[in-house]
């Protein structure tokens, strides 16, 4: 893994698909990164309820849900939608296309 100024390289860009999760290792935490509607999100790899692999859930419409347990998250934000908040809040980090590489940069 290549790190830039906080940066993570983790991926090729070209190894992603719409809507398919890739579960990857930034700095000894588990981070799933996918594109979902075209845009590129990066979320911690396991559910704060009962730490379900994400990289397993569905991924669609700008949200992830767990697995496990149906907990659904929104991707930019972290929040759970109506009716998940018993889940907790996800935590997201910053993702980007740069030079052709997916980079990740952990947030808290």
């Amino acid at each position: 893994m290549v790190v830039v100024e906080g940066w993570h390289r983790v991926l090729g860009a070209g190894e992603l698909e719409e809507g398919v999760p890739r579960l990857v290792e930034v700095a000894g935490r588990l981070v799933a990164v996918a594109l979902v509607g075209g845009e590129l999100v990066a979320v911690d790899g396991q559910c704060p309820h009962k730490f379900g692999d994400l990289s397993q859930g569905a991924w669609k419409d700008g949200c992830v849900t767990c697995p496990v347990h149906t907990a659904t998250f929104d991707c930019a934000s972290g929040a759970p939608k109506p009716g998940s908040e018993w889940a907790g809040h996800l935590p997201v980090h910053e993702a980007r296309i740069n030079d052709g590489n997916v980079e990740v940069r952990l947030n808290g």
